[in-house]
């Protein structure tokens, strides 16, 4: 019985990473120079309004969803344009339900390391996929792969953990605020580098290899610290980037961002809504920081690079230090109670072994 249920549970898990993989898949592979300034846009407020129909409609069928979508992957191979939109369309709905499915198996006191082995699995996949991805046809083929095996593994879990801090919503909000700071700085930098030539997606690729490194040991540490802690320290971390690049103009720093730019990712879109929301809430929120992401995608097409990379670097500084700030006042989502009851128990093994030894 134990062994079901523990199958049960992984099959749970591969169906959320595989949905996941498939819808950054997707969007990543949605170019603005390859389709064009409206039918990007268009595509992107798609799977936007996707993600978030998804979360709202968690009773509709995902089996059915996910059919419909191999029916259009299958359809894009002959009419790439409106099948494209048509996948937009369906893609997104199970996103927000399938990371909080993952979360919903989670407690304090393992949500951290748990959410960082699922990402870093998440990206590993995605790296692995980029490896044989040569065109659009690539990308299609590995969305029909990820969607069929999808389809044929997917089962439900019940399992639910409520274990959470009810907070306001304002809080809620808060965070979404900071998310979306770190999210529009990350994608505007980025994009008005590669306009200006000061910028490689070598370094892009070197900063992903190394949030993976940190990703495992943010987790560990956020369970075992708490999350205020090391959201605090990374925003004053980029800031500290930034403002050498302001000051230097030595790009290749940036690839160190690399250090907070997956634990950042691991908080927002999993651990603290984890903390701060329902099973029932979760979904909404995790959609919502999903919608951010595309959304800043399509604000990138209205921003022209009017500035220098020193004024660039110099109003990101800015930003990240008063986030910093607001940070200071919003509320850590780890309970005192699970940090102090993990430092008793560490205690007692540690009293337990020095009885041992005399």
């Amino acid at each position: 019985m134990m062994d079901k249920k523990l199958m049960l549970k992984y099959r749970s898990s591969i169906y959320s990473i595989l949905n996941i993989v498939a819808l950054y898949l997707f969007i990543s592979s949605i170019k603005l120079d390859d389709l064009g300034a409206n039918y990007f846009f268009t595509i992107n407020l798609t799977a936007s309004i996707s993600i978030l129909m998804g979360a709202l409609f968690q009773s509709i069928n995902r089996r059915i969803l996910d059919f419909l979508t191999i029916l259009f992957i299958i359809t894009a191979f002959f009419s790439l344009h409106l099948a494209l939109l048509m996948i937009s369309a369906f893609i997104g709905l199970n996103a927000s339900r399938s990371l909080a499915e993952i979360i919903n198996r989670t407690r304090f006191d393992n949500r951290g390391f748990n959410s960082a082995i699922v990402v870093f699995i998440i990206y590993l996949i995605i790296i692995i996929s980029f490896i044989f991805i040569r065109n659009f046809y690539d990308v299609l083929l590995s969305l029909f792969v990820l969607k069929l095996l999808s389809f044929i593994i997917d089962t439900k879990d019940n399992e639910v953990y409520e274990d959470y801090v009810r907070s306001r919503l304002l809080v809620k909000i808060s965070f979404l605020v900071i998310w979306f700071v770190f999210i529009f700085i990350d994608t505007f930098s980025t994009h008005i580098l590669l306009t200006l030539g000061g910028a490689t997606s070598i370094i892009h690729n070197i900063s992903i290899l190394i949030s993976l490194i940190f990703m495992i040991i943010g987790g560990y540490y956020i369970d075992r610290f708490g999350r205020k802690t090391l959201l605090l320290f990374s925003y004053v971390y980029l800031g500290v980037i930034y403002a050498f690049i302001s000051i230097t103009e030595f790009i290749d720093i940036i690839t160190l961002e690399g250090l907070v730019w997956g634990i950042l990712t691991l908080l927002f879109l999993m651990v603290i809504w984890g903390d701060l929301c329902s099973s029932k809430e979760r979904p909404i929120f995790i959609a919502l920081s999903l919608a951010i992401v595309l959304i800043d995608r399509m604000i990138m097409v209205v921003i022209p690079p009017i500035i220098t990379i020193q004024q660039l670097f110099s109003f990101i500084s800015l930003f990240l230090f008063l986030s910093a700030f607001i940070i200071l006042i919003l509320p850590e989502t780890l309970p005192e109670s699970v940090k102090k009851r993990r430092e008793l128990c560490s205690y007692i093994k540690k009293a337990k072994k020095i009885k041992e030894e005399y």
